[in-house]
């Protein structure tokens, strides 16, 4: 049975790991280096940073951040943020990156990952999706920026796009649940997971043990992404996952 994979997140603004609810509100945590040596002794599976930076300083500065992090994190790194040409792509697996997650990029830049995808192979590229709920027209919808920018895209197509387009894994982040630590959106990812046989990482709402136990027994979803109860110490990944395995949940130890 495939182990399931626990995978703490950097959100970094100007060097730095930030944090807030709903990406608004950002609070400075600290050295990002630090973040990823703590969490190599922890026990993660792999780490994942997105820069949430803007302009093309940031995206320098991120660059060689993955260089440092790689020097303290030996298990897969995931890099994100502000990949909108291939380029970009070239610059953070140079630097370090195990696998590049794409999201905006891949609509501002129609085949941008069949690009990268037939470049770097379908495992290194990860499709990542921000999505939030249309109550006024009853569907998920993908936004963007942050969550600031509604596309009308319903979420489905958008990943059936994705997927055909060239992705390995694809992260799925609901707007709604995140930073909440108030339980996955459980009803959504488990349809996803029933849809799509590709590695499908959860992100957005974790807050326990249990958030992370039903996750994994009621969808298919082969990793659980968070950050704010890592970042704080309000659940330690050794303890979490000695939790999933009395839970009988496959993981890694």
């Amino acid at each position: 049975m495939l182990k399931k994979r626990i995978i703490p997140c950097l959100d970094v603004k100007n060097g730095q790991v930030v944090k807030g609810v709903k990406f608004e509100g950002l609070k400075i945590l600290g050295d990002p280096v630090a973040f990823a040596r703590q969490y190599e002794r922890s026990g993660a599976d792999e780490l994942v940073l997105y820069d949430i930076g803007v302009s093309l300083e940031a995206r320098q500065i991120a660059a060689s951040l993955v260089a440092e992090i790689k020097k303290v994190f030996s298990l897969p790194l995931t890099v994100g943020g502000g990949v909108t040409v291939l380029s970009d792509v070239d610059r953070l697996f140079e630097s370090g990156a195990d696998k590049v997650s794409i999201n905006s990029g891949a609509h501002k830049t129609p085949g941008l990952i069949q690009q990268a995808s037939l470049k770097y192979g379908r495992q290194s590229i990860v499709g990542s999706v921000d999505t939030a709920y249309n109550f006024n027209l009853n569907f998920y919808e993908v936004v963007t920026g942050g969550g600031r920018h509604k596309t009308g895209i319903d979420v489905f197509k958008w990943i059936d796009h994705l997927v055909e387009s060239g992705i390995g894994e694809l992260v799925v982040n609901v707007i709604d649940t995140d930073g909440m630590q108030s339980g996955f959106d459980l009803s959504l990812l488990s349809e996803i997971s029933n849809r799509w046989h590709l590695p499908i990482i959860a992100s957005g709402g974790a807050g326990s043990s249990q958030d992370f136990i039903s996750l994994f027994k009621k969808t298919h979803c082969t990793g659980g992404l968070a950050a704010s109860i890592f970042h704080s110490g309000h659940l330690e990944i050794g303890q979490l996952k000695s939790n999933l395995e009395t839970a009988g949940i496959p993981i890694r130890l």
